[in-house]
């Protein structure tokens, strides 16, 4: 799930790391769009009957509307990018009214902008019979929904009886400042054995952050330079990598700038940092033909990332011989290499 903003569901950035990861789906989904399956759709409202002293102003005349938000004591009707962090956002239902007790086990359920469910709590509504009682219920903190423009909904369910008691919506008017993720190529030309292969990545932030790239490759295990390079925005980084045998190898490389996602979110990564680029790189050996599986390859809106095939020359078993003159003692050599460029195939 998300770590930036401690979602239960999938954003963009995670779907397309597992899709580089694992692979793409049998059936893509628009990521920009909210996932049908995921969406939250309450019950149908209860009568008036059922809910005339629930959220109603009759049911406490102090409290206005009968339903608001608060944060700390001060009722507010939005919130905005001035609105301070550390806050926690309260649901305040009135109750009461009724000339007899009531209790009622309800589930307040809070709906984010996109329409997935952000969190799911029992709440107990009750007040004393000839009573007008407020209840209060969190929402989650300011800094979390600032992260989440749009409108934010509210349900007070029945689930015993599958209805909706009450509603209420409250929007963030915020323009979230996202640290963008860094983009990068890699390159792969043979070794000086036919199992090894050397790849060189070229990587830039479109912030100017320092860049940080962290390989992966089979066999190769350590924290220092051998699988971590840091260079400034438009660099390069090497590693030439031995994979024993030939054949087709498959390995992950991390580039990020290690900067949280959020940069106006105090604590945003605080349940960790989460991939930025993330890229999967596929050589076949020998010969280093390479092709890259990567997250920042977004393609549109309806596509699976794109799957990058980088051209590099593959060098392929061709004839040999070797003619010595015994007389003069010269050796000459004579060597022809097929190779293949991009899609063309020559030979010389």
């Amino acid at each position: 799930a998300n770590p930036y903003n401690f979602l239960r569901y999938p954003r963009e950035d995670d779907i397309r790391a597992v899709q580089v990861m694992y692979g793409a789906p049998t059936t893509a989904i628009n990521a920009d769009n909210p996932i049908p399956a995921w969406v939250y759709v309450p019950p149908p409202e209860a009568s008036a009957a059922t809910t005339q002293f629930l959220l109603k102003p009759n049911s406490h005349p102090s409290s206005g509307t009968g339903a608001y938000f608060r944060i700390g004591s001060t009722t507010v009707t939005s919130i905005s990018s001035s609105t301070a962090d550390n806050q926690f956002v309260n649901f305040a239902a009135a109750v009461g009214g009724s000339s007899s007790a009531i209790d009622v086990a309800a589930t307040f359920i809070v709906v984010d902008p996109a329409g997935y469910m952000y969190s799911k709590r029992d709440w107990t509504l009750n007040c004393s019979a000839n009573s007008a009682c407020v209840e209060f219920m969190s929402l989650t903190e300011t800094q979390i929904m600032k992260t989440i423009p749009g409108t934010w909904k509210v349900y007070v369910v029945n689930e015993a009886t599958n209805q909706t008691l009450g509603s209420a919506t409250i929007p963030v008017n915020t323009t979230v400042s996202f640290n963008r993720a860094p983009t990068a190529t890699i390159t792969a030309t043979t070794g000086s054995t036919p199992a090894r292969a050397n790849f060189t990545l070229t990587a830039s932030d479109p912030d100017g952050d320092a860049i940080e790239v962290v390989w992966h490759p089979p066999g190769l295990i350590g924290s220092g330079s051998d699988v971590r390079n840091t260079f400034a925005s438009g660099g390069s980084a090497s590693l030439s990598a031995n994979f024993s045998v030939t054949g087709t190898h498959s390995f992950f490389v991390e580039v990020r700038d290690n900067r949280a996602r959020y940069g106006d979110s105090a604590g945003s990564s605080a349940a960790g940092e989460g991939f930025q680029t993330l890229m999967k790189v596929t050589v076949t050996l020998p010969g280093a033909a390479i092709s890259v599986l990567s997250t920042e390859d977004t393609g549109t809106g309806t596509s699976v990332p794109s799957q990058q095939v980088l051209a590099a020359i593959a060098k392929t078993a061709g004839s040999f011989y070797r003619a010595r003159n015994v007389a003069t003692a010269s050796e000459v050599e004579a060597t022809t290499v097929n190779f293949t460029y991009g899609a063309s195939t020559n030979q010389g």
